[in-house]
């Protein structure tokens, strides 16, 4: 069978999809997303043609989600700080799955944790995808 190419789409409307998805997905308030999106098409013109293929819209969505990852820091709010537990959550099941650790243990280098220790409800989400 042969590869089908994704079709090409403009810098504008992929944004769009990139914002519709963050929302859908993160509770992120909508003005930094917002700002997220106009700060990328500011740092993506130029840098990408007008009509891009999956390359330039995997640059794209890293863009995006570096400006979220930065400007969060400073941001305030309960959807923040969600965001911020779990891709500490993320980062350290992930690490800790390279290195060979099973469910249980990772579980409770989630509870140790000095910012997912603080979300009992995340940590127990873990629990259930790792442990079962």
């Amino acid at each position: 069978m042969w590869d089908q190419e994704a079709p090409l789409r403009t810098l504008g409307a992929y944004l769009d999809d990139v914002v519709r998805d963050s929302m859908n997905r993160e509770a992120l308030p909508s003005e930094l997303i917002e700002a997220a999106r106009s700060a990328t098409q500011r740092g993506m013109i130029g840098r990408v043609p007008n009509e891009i293929g999956p390359v330039d819209q995997r640059r794209v969505r890293a863009y995006f989600w570096r400006v979220i990852r930065q400007r969060s820091v400073r941001a305030k709010g309960a959807g923040v700080r969600e965001f911020h537990q779990r891709a500490i959550a993320e980062s350290l099941v992930r690490d800790l799955r390279e290195s060979g650790r099973e469910g249980s243990a990772i579980v409770r280098e989630l509870e140790l944790s000095c910012v997912v220790g603080q979300a009992p409800a995340l940590v127990d989400e873990y629990r259930q995808a790792l442990c079962g």
